[in-house]
């Protein structure tokens, strides 16, 4: 793997020229070293010329300030390794720093390393060549001694383990990330991470928000978490009076924090707004997607005698996807009776200029699975959004969403975080079913394993689950078509848990991405009935049978029938529930059988 070093510099070539050697003895076979320097001096340019035995890149720009963030943008963009090391300009790397960073790179990840912040005195011995940063590595628990007589700090991040040893992996990389925050002079991920979210952003101007601080939100929304790289991806900080000192970047972080909230982590002024980035990026974009749909991504409606919940939600949906998607929206009208459907041609007819929405009726209620697999079939998309009917989008669901998968290709099933009426976030979440859960509730799983996604906790990143409200489902069309689609055997219920099951059977995960926001007013199309109960317990019953066999649907059967009988004292439909679960609740009861054709 081609590994681009990305070093921040301003003026300080003595610094510089220590890292430069400290490169040089790196046992990494195929480095590149951007040299990003926030100025445009002769002395550097020359310096730069005269390195022999590194393959290094010089990018420069005017001096018009701190300008740290567009720096590094130009050489992100000039950059050929496919992972990316971020240093500044006054750290040198430990002789093992480079491989260090490329054992523990993984996709889905950014590396996260720390510093040991030297005294004066050290430094100034370092630039004077009385000592070198190589021998202060070697036997370092014993030097460390010195350091702290020097003022020194955090000198236990210059003890070093392998990365890929037994007491790293087990001991420091399993440590808790709760103070595990991006720092900008050691931190790497995967080029196409960035570029995915269009580089640091230039418009915090000469603040250090974007260095770090604001690239971790972004780069965590984008899906990406964070990992350690301390303790084997080690530096050495010069020590050196500041130079800059902002006093007030409350109001940045305040314009960081609205950003944050409304989920938008592209960049306001980021590598797009370089003159070459359609030449060094666009381009190369483009190629790949070649063999795409021609659609990014088609929202499937399914309307059930519910057109003003219909149109709502297509409102929605224009108005909030600012991103430049090629989208379309294909409604399934379950046979509802002639006014509603004549209310959603009329709107289609004047609100379709552009023909990006599709209207087809069915002249039977095909229920939830088999209606959204008419939609699916009438239109080739790169991805589809299954949203219920009843749903508001309350930002760019569609963009984000499809910024995420696109990101991250392990995933085949996410969905935005769902709010009630007063803007409250409500769990979306479930676990897949068990006996387990079923007996002693869903908190078993919290007890057997706490890292367990928890359904009533407030998530700020994209979280992996199991299952994801059917009313939202964002998926990715080819691992969707390779597991065969929805079965549409279900005619309400369970599809969720069947096709999140199925995704995860086949190696793909599933994830809340709370960055896209989405209200569900709930039982917009769907009246609860006697009717609608018993279909619960047909699906849920099928989908014990499918997944987990006879003796586990058996004792389903039977808890689900003891606790409906306890409860029919109180409700006389517990007790007609009850009879029918213990009578097996089979497929030929399901609504499916009952519909009547539309002659309207």
């Amino acid at each position: 793997m081609r590994i681009s070093l990305i070093i921040a510099v301003y003026k300080d070539i003595e610094a510089l020229n220590l890292i430069i050697e400290a490169l040089k003895k790196q046992d990494y076979p195929d480095l590149e070293v951007l040299v990003a320097e926030d100025n445009n001096d002769i002395k550097m340019a020359e310096y730069v010329r005269s390195i022999t035995d590194l393959d290094v890149i010089h990018t420069t720009q005017e001096d018009l300030g701190i300008r740290k963030a567009r720096s590094q943008n130009n050489a992100i963009l000039k950059s050929t390794g496919e992972y990316l090391i971020f240093i500044d300009g006054d750290c040198i790397p430990y002789t093992t720093f480079i491989k260090a960073h490329s054992k523990l790179a993984e996709r889905g990840y950014v590396l996260s390393g720390r510093r040991v912040n030297l005294g004066p005195e050290t430094s100034k011995k370092i630039r004077q060549n009385i000592i070198s940063a190589s021998d202060l590595e070697q036997n370092y628990l014993f030097k460390s001694i010195n350091l702290l007589r020097d003022d020194s700090t955090h000198t236990a991040q210059g003890i070093y383990f392998e990365p890929d040893g037994w007491f790293y992996k087990n001991t420091i990389a399993k440590r808790k990330k709760s103070n595990l925050n991006i720092l900008g002079c050691n931190f790497s991920c995967y080029r196409s991470d960035l570029i995915a979210i269009d580089g640091f952003d230039e418009s915090y101007g000469e603040t250090a928000v974007p260095d770090d601080t604001d690239l971790q939100w972004r780069l965590e929304a984008s899906g990406l978490e964070l990992k350690t790289c301390k303790l084997a991806a080690n530096q050495f900080h010069l020590h050196h009076s500041r130079h800059h000192q902002v006093s007030d970047v409350s109001g940045m972080l305040e314009k960081m924090h609205q950003r944050k909230h409304t989920g938008n982590y592209l960049a306001e002024i980021g590598l797009k707004s370089h003159d070459d980035y359609e030449t060094l990026v666009a381009h190369k974009e483009k190629d790949t997607k070649k063999d795409k749909s021609s659609c990014d991504v088609a929202v499937i409606l399914i309307n059930y005698n519910s057109s003003e919940f219909t149109i709502k939600c297509i409102e929605s949906i224009k108005a909030n996807t600012i991103e430049a998607l090629n989208y379309k929206i294909v409604i399934v009208d379950n046979a509802s009776n002639r006014h509603d459907f004549r209310e959603l041609e009329s709107y289609i007819s004047s609100n379709n200029n552009d023909d990006s929405i599709k209207l087809y009726r069915s002249k039977i209620n095909l229920g939830f699975s088999t209606g959204n697999m008419l939609g699916i079939q009438n239109i080739d998309a790169d991805y589809y959004f299954i949203l219920n009917n009843d749903c508001i989008l309350q930002n760019d669901c569609l963009g984000i969403l499809h910024r995420f998968c696109e990101k991250n290709a392990h995933v085949a099933l996410c969905s935005p975080q769902l709010f009630d009426i007063e803007g409250n976030p409500v769990s979306c979440i479930d676990y897949f079913p068990s006996l387990k859960t079923k007996f002693f509730g869903s908190g078993i799983n919290s007890l057997s394993n706490r890292n367990y996604t928890r359904r009533k906790e407030k998530y700020v990143n994209p979280v992996q689950v199991d299952v994801v409200s059917g009313s939202q489902m964002f998926i990715r069309t080819d691992y969707f078509f390779e597991i065969g689609g929805l079965d549409t055997i279900f005619f309400l219920y369970c599809e969720e848990e069947d096709l999140a099951l199925r995704f995860n059977n086949a190696g793909y995960k599933t994830y809340l991405v709370p960055q896209a926001r989405n209200y569900h007013l709930g039982s917009g199309s769907t009246k609860s009935s006697l009717a609608i109960k018993k279909e619960f317990y047909i699906s849920f019953l099928y989908f014990y049978r499918k997944h987990y066999g006879f003796l586990k649907y058996s004792l389903l059967k039977i808890l689900f029938t003891i606790k409906l009988l306890r409860k029919s004292f109180k409700d006389r439909d517990n007790f007609k529930l009850g009879i029918f679960v213990l009578s097996g609740a089979h497929l030929k009861h399901s609504l499916r059988h009952q519909q009547k054709i539309n002659r309207d």
